[in-house]
């Protein structure tokens, strides 16, 4: 006896493509599109499914691919060198009726295959593909390029005009988040496998350096290794000359420069020498230092680079000093004047000590913060060795007092503003037998001032305190838990300061700055008051929607800035701590989660248990607005650098398909690449296949479903 089963039509139609499968490989007719022509009447049923592709040619900059008009609903699948499916695709634009549209800037010389799929039946719609060629962006000498940013394997092209007679060309980029690869070519534009120079760290900080570059056009490439945003590139060259004689000891004053420009200098160092640091300080505008022993240093390729803003830069250090030729480089990072150079020797008289760390690198434990009046007792050290601390004076202060007193042996006290002491630089230096020993500045200049207690012998029992006089410490508002604090509001560059106490055994603390207008920046720090080169979180963001979370937060009290990056109102700033709660929302199988939303950067966890013997898992997001993206991981919570599967695309149209996944806790994360709302997820498992399908991988066979 036959049994009849009722089934419904979408069913009968998913239980027909498993049992059929017709293989896009074979036997499906792919038509070729002319740029920029439309073809116009296009139709198919529920289900149906047609294949375009448009030829790019090398040179091209953009492409563009679109369908419009007509009736019913159509979907626009696109993928770059090989034929999309409805699992497969790199662009899905997951739009209600036929207007949708698909645009990609950068590299995209190719094949790119267009699939039309019925939705639901339609009629009378136009496709029409177009490419266009890249328009590079025109840099200027030493000008920075700020704000970006692209996404994983996108490309953006400069230039820059390089004349006749340069020492250099400087190429950089800093800054930022994700990844970016730098490129550059003589002539012609650069690709990731015919470049002149090139640079694919991890991160956005990239350069590029060509010694006596050619005159003419260089082009610079910018591609996505990953997603990036917030990037700066700079583009510097600047003309040079023979190395200037020096001799150690002596100052070179009055030293000037051009935007770019390079002037070397070489030391014919002695052998016999314990200590060396060089220096430059003073002066207007910008200029930076790279030093190298045996060779002259380029802005890549050095040994020593003090890295600080304006002229005053400094290195030395001690122990075994290699003799013969060390060179020095200056370049204009900046026009600059007025600079000078002093390169200075220590002669060795007696045995070289044992070895040492470099004086101008602290203690792995870092730099000791000092509190105003308030001692630091029981220090000791050994000969040859130092501590550093540092003391935040305000603007306005008088009579800093840095005293050093007490104990046994013999400690030298050094001061500095602005940067770590050495032995060879610094700005004060008592220089008596024993411990007691102080420095008095009538009126300090505002800033970090650092201290280094060296070993001239062994001691222990020191204590070293700082004060000031003249102002008031800043008022520090105290936050409570979790309650917010409303309305604030501040100038360019103002600060406002707060701080919350975490007790021991928490396990999240979240600091976050909301709403309003303008641009407030928010700065951490354990301990002590942040400043903007002095903090231990910095989100970094443009507006004012900005969080720091720290997990498993170390007890104390964590101090806050808010900064006006630009004028800013109406800003709410809350921390909150506390035991972290389960935030892993468990799915049902096929059951979808509908209006979900989040903000830029936020994220949602979800997990789904599948069991053994599953044929396939299939997790997807889509509808809604904005653009949130999706992550999946076996076995532990994916985060943003950590995950199994990733499909990285526009919009909310994402979709991960596992064959046979592992029996296992399959966790998903939602996260906000802008803000998003009406978002709909649903992930589901299913048994194995009928017998007698053919093996494979789905994605090469039609799937008919008749929703979205």
């Amino acid at each position: 006896m036959i049994r009849k089963t009722r089934m419904s039509v979408r069913a009968f139609v998913l239980l027909a493509a498993v049992v059929g499968f017709v293989s896009t490989a074979s036997g499906d007719t792919v038509t070729d599109l002319t740029n920029g022509v439309p073809v116009t009447g296009l139709s198919g049923g529920v289900g149906s499914q047609v294949y375009y592709r448009l030829v790019v040619p090398g040179g091209s900059g953009t492409v563009e691919i679109s369908i419009s008009g007509g009736t019913g609903d159509c979907d626009l699948y696109v993928r770059r060198g090989s034929l999309p499916s409805i699992w497969s695709y790199h662009y899905r634009p997951y739009q209600l009726g036929n207007d949708e549209s698909v645009s990609v800037t950068g590299s995209v010389a190719g094949t790119w295959y267009i699939m039309l799929r019925g939705n639901a039946a339609y009629s009378g719609v136009t496709l029409v593909g177009s490419y266009a060629a890249a328009t590079p962006t025109v840099l200027a000498n030493g000008v920075a390029c700020t704000g970006l940013s692209g996404v994983s394997g996108s490309e953006r092209l400069f230039t820059i005009e390089v004349p006749a007679g340069q020492e250099g060309l400087d190429v950089n980029t800093w800054g930022g988040v994700g990844n970016v690869d730098l490129y550059i070519n003589h002539g012609s534009a650069p690709t990731p496998s015919d470049y002149d120079g090139h640079s694919s760290g991890s991160g956005n900080t990239e350069s590029v350096y060509i010694g006596n570059p050619a005159a003419g056009t260089w082009y610079i490439l910018l591609r996505g290794s990953s997603q990036y945003q917030g990037v700066t590139l700079r583009a510097l060259y600047g003309a040079g000359g023979p190395p200037a004689q020096g001799q150690g000891g002596e100052v070179i004053p009055n030293l000037s420069g051009a935007l770019g420009s390079h002037q070397y200098f070489v030391f014919h160092v002695p052998y016999n020498l314990e200590g060396i640091s060089f220096a430059i300080s003073g002066g207007t505008g910008d200029c930076d230092m790279y030093i190298k022993r045996g060779a002259k240093p380029t802005t890549s390729d050095y040994d020593y680079r003090p890295s600080d803003n304006g002229n005053n830069e400094s290195v030395g250090f001690t122990g075994a000093i290699e003799g013969g030729d060390w060179y020095v480089l200056l370049v204009g990072d900046q026009a600059y004047a007025g600079v000078r150079l002093e390169v200075r020797y220590t002669y060795r008289v007696s045995p070289p000590p044992e070895p040492k760390p470099p004086a101008d690198k602290p203690a792995e434990d870092g730099i000791t913060r000092l509190t105003p009046g308030v001692p630091v007792t029981g220090l000791a050290g050994k000969e040859n060795r130092q501590q550093y601390f540092s003391i935040e004076v305000p603007a306005g202060a008088t009579n800093l007092v840095i005293r050093m007193s007490g104990g046994t042996g013999d400690a030298d006290l050094y001061v500095r503003h602005g940067a770590l002491p050495t032995q060879w630089v610094y700005d004060e230096r008592p220089f008596n037998i024993g411990n007691n020993e102080q420095v008095t500045i009538g009126a300090p200049a505002a800033g970090i001032w650092y201290i280094m207690l060296r070993g001239y012998q062994s001691f222990s029992g020191v204590t070293l305190m700082a004060t000031f006089d003249g102002v008031k410490p800043e008022d520090v508002t105290v936050l409570l838990n979790g309650v917010p604090v409303i309305g604030l509001a501040g100038g360019v560059g103002s600060e406002k300061f707060f701080q919350i106490e975490v007790p021991a055994g928490q396990t999240k603390l979240e600091i976050a700055l909301s709403g309003g207008t303008g641009d407030a920046d928010l700065y951490v720090r354990l301990g002590a008051k942040p400043t903007t080169k002095e903090w231990d979180y910095r989100p970094f963001l443009f507006g004012n929607n900005e969080t720091v979370t720290i997990d498993n937060p170390k007890a104390g009290t964590y101090y806050i800035m808010v900064r006006g990056y630009v004028p800013y109102a109406g800003v709410t700033l809350k921390a909150t701590h506390g035991p972290a709660p389960d935030d892993v929302k468990a799915l049902a199988n096929g059951v979808p989660v509908e209006g979900l939303s989040g903000a830029q950067d936020s994220e949602t966890f979800f997990r789904i248990v599948v069991p053994a013997g599953q044929d396939s898992l299939s997790i997807t997001i889509s509808g809604g607005t904005g653009d949130a993206d999706l992550y999946v991981k076996k076995g532990e919570k994916p985060t943003a650098k950590s995950w199994d599967y990733r499909p990285y695309l526009h919009g909310n149209g994402e979709a991960v398909k596992i064959q046979n996944p592992t029996a296992a806790t399959w966790y998903v994360m939602v996260r906000g690449y802008q803000a998003y709302a009406g978002l709909r997820l649903e992930a589901s498992f299913s048994p194995g296949k009928l017998a007698g399908s053919p093996p494979g991988d789905d994605k090469d066979f039609v799937v008919i479903v008749f929703s979205k």
